[in-house]
């Protein structure tokens, strides 16, 4: 179950994807339904991708994933607010699902 709670994570991803002009990319939140993508190379929504991160140095978790929504310069409402992707997991395993889980729990 997703409980909609976010935590905040600084953590460089690897993205795939048949129309990403770059890589650099970096997670800015994650809950166990997605994670929040900082970059200036956005994807449509529906867009779909393949993507590894770690949570620590000893879990990296690759998954993959759907754009849900962007925020693109002109939608920031705060000078520093990021742009970027809402990204859904739609293929992630159980054991790193409960992995965010407990990531979340702790930062809360």
């Amino acid at each position: 179950g997703w409980s909609g709670k976010r935590a905040p994570i600084k953590a460089p991803v690897k993205p795939t994807s048949k129309t990403l002009r770059s890589s650099a990319m970096t997670l800015a939140d994650i809950s166990v339904g997605g994670v929040f993508m900082e970059t200036d190379d956005l994807l449509p929504v529906g867009a779909e991708l393949n993507f590894q991160f770690h949570l620590n140095p000893e879990r990296q978790l690759s998954c993959r994933g759907r754009v849900a929504w962007v925020k693109g310069k002109d939608e920031q409402r705060k000078a520093s607010a990021s742009t970027g992707m809402g990204v859904e997991f739609i293929d992630i395993k159980k054991l790193d699902i409960l992995s965010i889980q407990a990531w979340v729990a702790r930062s809360l």
